[in-house]
């Protein structure tokens, strides 16, 4: 069940990947608010079983509002991403990012882990070792390193670009989708250092116009 945005929120690019705030896409049932309640779209079969089950009203000649939207760019293309990849930017960005990880942390679409042996008590007696996934981030220092010590992203910008580029070049070459991100703005939100996702994107997209 999703739920429409009244308005883009200021940091907001949503449209800018191929979302909306009342986009109907991969969702079974709509609902957007109006001055009486919320107004039930119904996009799929499922969505129709789940309907059945609700105490709903008919309402003639509704006009469902318009949320408000923000300015739409344009991003980089899979040309651009590549010819992007060495680009001196990089090191601009790294040269900002504390590697605190909190863009990664409040995104709902990043999925690293880490994978670790623990020795707990086992309730029956003695120990037993347990393997664990652990949500892990790929800003973190020690997130690449292997056994030896080497460590292929041992600096900021090497870092920055991986999440950049796994989010709008690898995701979708890889998994066969548009894009690795909503565009909800929450990384904008908590970067200490005010490293703006949607900044990038537009610098990128124009260097590459250059």
């Amino acid at each position: 069940v999703g739920l429409s945005c009244p308005e883009m929120w200021e940091n907001c690019f949503c449209t800018s990947v191929g979302g909306a705030p009342n986009s109907s896409e991969d969702v079974d049932i709509l609902l957007t608010q109006v001055e009486d309640g919320y107004a039930v779209q119904i996009v799929t079969a499922k969505g129709e079983r789940l309907a059945q089950g609700m105490a709903l009203q008919e309402v003639e000649g509704l006009v469902l509002p318009e949320p408000r939207l923000n300015e739409t760019f344009e991003t980089p293309t899979e040309q651009q991403w590549l010819d992007s990849f060495n680009d001196v930017y990089w090191e601009r960005v790294g040269e900002r990012c504390l590697s605190c990880r909190a863009c990664v942390y409040v995104c709902p679409t990043c999925r690293c882990f880490d994978v670790r042996d623990e020795t707990v008590v086992n309730p029956a007696g003695g120990h037993v070792t347990q393997r664990v996934r652990s949500w892990d981030s790929c800003q973190g220092v020690n997130y690449r390193t292997v056994a030896g010590g080497a460590n292929p992203r041992a600096n900021p910008d090497q870092r920055s670009r991986n999440r950049f580029y796994c989010k709008f070049y690898y995701v979708p070459t890889d998994y066969n989708v548009p894009v690795g991100c909503v565009g909800c703005g929450r990384c904008i939100a908590v970067c200490p250092v005010n490293i703006d996702i949607s900044e990038v994107l537009r610098d990128l997209a124009q260097r590459g116009e250059a």
